[in-house]
This record gives structure tokens, C-alpha cells and sequence, in this order.
């Protein structure tokens, strides 16, 4: 099971690399196309969206990957067409809504600027068609297809720069880039519909799971609209405190980092989510633990360097993929990555708290850490601006991961080790320290910012290996990497 689970992460880290590479082709074109203005208006849409793409679900996706996986093909195909079914007459009823309320919407998301009124109708199809392509992934996921999951999610991310360049060429606003976007998103709609088809996955729904699956889904709920306000009112706080510009320097900022760790860390919770149900469901307590404490080493490993790389050569970063006026976002950059790392870990004890029937516990940390954040954003934002919504959501992820963390604890489902993630985080600070005060006198940004960073990531890893901070099996891999490089196939017995 662990070598598998590997496997298949290392195969979406390769797909997630593919898909975040859109974000890297996308945001500079938006930048430069848009400025820093129009830039937050596109940021907002996408805000308004994501609120409410969780409430068109209503928490269903994560009871379909606690009850789903394991069970026989035909039970979960019916299961899931029941699940899809109710997913887009939710979706329906709440696109409906946005168009009604599209004045007050407006006003809150835009700061009353009419010009943009329109957009509220475009932010409705957006969820019908985010709504669907989240809901039609997910089968993927239950059956533990990493490859198509993959493949999926870098179709999705090639539709995307296609509909932004279209856009652009054709001489378009920030109107007509969301509507070639979403345009994408439907055609992907489509044909993931019909993919499905001809696999004989559309069934007659069994509606007996609607209840209970709802019932699941209902008690996360509030976890995954928590999730919404933390990622997102400090916009809002910014858009009342400051401008629209504003919020479009930090929405990059905040991109940006988040990208960076998702790429590193998203693969891995992807397939231990599925991974871990299966194993509960066959009471292997013991690989649970392994694969728990295998996936979180590799969590910090990865996530460790890209937090010292954007607190060292964030500005470098922004200068190259936007213009001037988006690089005083760079003092954001590590904050927001390392909340983002522990939003990502308190994920790990959510999703025990799920197997363990008892997923409200993670909603109450969820809850917390909104309510902290609501509180730092009104303290914090008025005299600091975006370093103060950083602050605050760092602070606020905090929260969560600690109470999440202590009722996994109570209830003695995971043992912790605490001694890895420092280790990991100081040899990255080292290394890429060193390795930013080697490369500040190159001239050139480029070179400056690929120097610093190769040589960061070498001494990275010898200061881990050297410290005995590798994960085992990567010290083994290395030693016989390295042995083989220099023809000594004894040296890597002997290590």
C-alpha cells in the first residue's frame, strides 16, 4: 500500500506540476494585461465562486471519498450518479439565486462599481460548471485512478490558457476573459460527461444515500464555508480598508504561494485521503499509522524549501512574472505558504476525525480558526494592510491545526511525532539562505533567482542527509543513487 500510494503521488506531482504551470503562463498575461485594478475584479469572481461551490456540494464529495472507495463497482456507480444527480440541482438552485441577487452582490464583491454588475451573472455559470467538473473528478478519485485524476486536471489547465489567449488576442476585458474561461470549463464539462457515459458509469441512482451522505456532508459543511472566509474575507476587509487594487497585489501574492504548496503537497493528501479510508475500512490500524506518518514526513520535506525559497527570492519571483506595482506582494509570500502548509497537515487530522465518525470535531477547529481570523483581520488590517491579513491568516491556521490536532489526540487516533517538521524547516532556512546571500550580487534576475535557487535545493538535501533528516527509504533510494553514479555498489550497503 505505501509503495503504491507513493506511486500514484509521485504520478500527480508530475500532473500537478503540469497544471500549477498554468497558473505561471496565466497570472503574468493577467498582469500585464489587466494591471493591478482589473486584476482584483478577475481575483473576486473567482472569490464569489469558490464560496459557493462548497454549498452547491453541501460536504457530499467528502462523504463519497469516506464511503465510497472499496466497495464494488456497480454499488458506487449507482451511488454516484444518486451524489451528481442531487450536486447539480443544488449547483442550479444557488446560480439562480446569484443572478436574483446580483445588485447586493455586486456592491459587496466590487465595491459598487456598476460596471461590473454583469460579472455576477458570469460568476453564476462559473459554479454550475466548477460545481460539475469537481463533482465528475471525484469518481476518479474513488476508484483510485491517479492517472486519468492527473490527466483530468492538466486538461482542465490547458482549456484555461487557451481561453485567456483567446481572450486577450481578440482584444478582450476582464468580462471576456471570464467568459472564454468559462467557456472551457463547460466544453471540459461535456466531455468528462460523456467519457463517463461510454464507461458505463451513469447508473440508476440509488437514492437511499442521499439522506446519510447529506447527513455526512452537512456536519463538514460548515468547515469547508470556514475554509471560504479564511482564504477569502481578508479581501474583503482590503476592498473596504484600501482599494481594489489592493486586493488584486495581494490575490497574487496569495496565488502564488498557495500554487507553490499545492503543487508539493496537494498530490500526496490527494491519495492519502482514498489510501487511509480503505485501510480503516480493513482495521489495518498499523499501515494507517505508516502510511500517515510516511505522507506527513514527505509533506514537510517538500514543503519546507518552497517557504525559504519565496521568504529569500520572492520579490525576484514577482518582479519576473508581473509588473512593478504587484512586487510589494512579495512580503506576503512566506507567511501565506506557511499557512497554507498547515492548513494542509490539519487536513491529515480532519480526515482521521472523519473515519473516526466524528467529522463535527473538525468543523468546530474550522470554525475557531474563521472566528480568529474574522477578529485579526479587523485588528490587523487597518494599520498593516496585506501583511496583516497574512498575519492573520497564518494565525488563524494555527488555530486549527492546534484544535484538530487535540482532539485527535483525546481520542487516540494517530500518534504525532513533532521532531521532524523543525528539522525540515531549519535546513531549509539554512541552505536557502546561504545560497540567497551567494547569488545577491548577479545582476541578472534570471540568473540570479535559478542560481540561488539550485543551490539552495543541493545544500537542502546534504544538510538533510548529513543530519540524518531524510525519511528512510529516500536515504536508502539516495544512497543507491549515489552509489551507482560513482560505481560503488558497496557504499550504499555499508550507509
Amino acid at each position: 500500500m505505501i509503495e503504491r500510494f507513493f506511486r500514484d503521488s509521485a504520478w500527480l506531482f508530475v500532473m500537478e506540476i503540469l497544471v500549477r504551470f498554468k497558473a505561471l503562463i496565466v497570472l503574468p498575461i493577467l498582469t500585464r494585461q489587466l494591471g493591478a485594478a482589473d486584476f482584483g475584479v478577475w481575483s473576486q469572481v473567482s472569490v464569489l465562486t469558490a464560496m459557493l461551490v462548497p454549498i452547491a456540494i453541501l460536504g457530499t464529495d467528502a462523504a463519497m471519498m469516506r464511503y465510497l472507495p472499496g466497495q464494488p463497482l456497480p454499488e458506487q456507480a449507482r451511488r454516484f450518479s444518486a451524489m451528481l444527480l442531487f450536486i447539480l440541482a443544488s449547483a442550479s438552485l444557488l446560480a439562480a439565486s446569484l443572478y436574483l441577487l446580483r445588485g447586493p452582490l455586486a456592491n459587496l464583491f466590487f465595491g459598487g462599481d456598476v460596471r461590473y454588475a454583469e460579472l455576477i451573472p458570469l460568476a453564476a455559470l462559473s459554479l454550475l460548471t466548477a460545481a460539475g467538473i469537481a463533482s465528475l473528478r471525484a469518481w476518479w478519485r474513488i476508484r483510485n485512478d491517479a492517472k486519468r485524476f492527473g490527466v483530468i486536471a492538466v486538461a482542465q489547465g490547458m482549456l484555461g490558457i487557451a481561453a485567456v489567449l483567446v481572450a486577450i488576442v481578440g482584444g478582450g476585458d476582464v468580462i471576456a476573459i471570464i467568459s472564454w474561461t468559462i467557456a472551457g470549463d463547460a466544453l471540459l464539462l461535456v466531455v468528462l460527461a460523456v467519457f463517463l457515459a461510454r464507461g458505463r458509469v451513469w447508473s440508476a441512482p440509488d437514492w437511499s444515500v442521499l439522506r446519510p451522505y447529506i447527513r455526512f456532508g452537512v456536519v463538514v459543511l460548515p468547515a469547508g464555508f470556514a475554509m471560504w472566509g479564511i482564504n477569502y474575507v481578508d479581501r474583503l476587509f482590503l476592498l473596504n480598508y484600501s482599494s481594489i487594487a489592493t486586493v488584486g497585489i495581494y490575490a497574487l501574492a496569495y496565488s502564488l504561494a498557495s500554487l507553490f504548496v499545492q503543487v508539493v503537497t496537494g498530490p500526496i493528501f490527494a491519495m492519502y485521503a482514498t489510501s487511509a479510508a480503505q485501510l480503516h475500512a480493513q482495521q489495518e490500524h498499523a499501515s494507517l499509522q505508516r502510511l500517515f506518518d510516511r505522507s506527513l514526513e514527505a509533506i514537510f520535506l517538500l514543503a519546507s524549501p518552497v517557504i525559504a525559497i519565496l521568504l529569500f527570492n520572492g520579490k525576484d519571483m514577482l518582479t519576473l512574472l508581473a509588473t512593478p506595482e504587484f512586487v510589494g506582494g512579495a512580503i506576503v509570500l512566506p507567511i501565506v505558504a506557511a499557512g497554507n502548509v498547515l492548513l494542509v497537515v490539519s487536513a491529515y487530522f480532519e480526515t482521521s476525525l472523519g473515519l473516526d465518525n466524528k467529522p463535527q470535531f473538525g468543523t468546530y477547529a474550522a470554525i475557531a480558526a474563521l472566528a480568529s481570523n474574522l477578529l485579526l483581520n479587523l485588528l490587523l488590517i487597518p494599520p498593516f494592510g496585506m501583511i496583516g491579513a497574512a498575519v492573520a491568516t497564518l494565525a488563524c491556521f494555527v488555530v486549527q491545526i492546534s484544535i484538530s490536532y487535540g482532539y485527535c489526540r483525546r481520542g487516540n487516533l494517530l500518534a504525532v511525532s513533532l521532531r521532524y517538521p523543525p528539522h525540515a524547516l531549519v535546513c531549509a532556512a539554512i541552505a536557502f539562505g546561504v545560497a540567497g546571500m551567494a547569488g545577491a550580487e548577479i545582476a541578472n534576475i534570471w540568473l540570479r533567482l535559478i542560481l540561488s535557487c539550485g543551490l539552495g535545493l543541493i545544500a537542502y538535501v546534504l544538510l538533510l542527509y548529513v543530519s540524518g533528516g531524510l525519511p528512510p527509504e529516500l536515504r536508502r533510494w539516495l544512497a543507491g543513487r549515489a552509489a551507482l553514479f560513482i560505481g560503488q555498489g558497496k557504499w550504499a550497503k555499508r550507509i
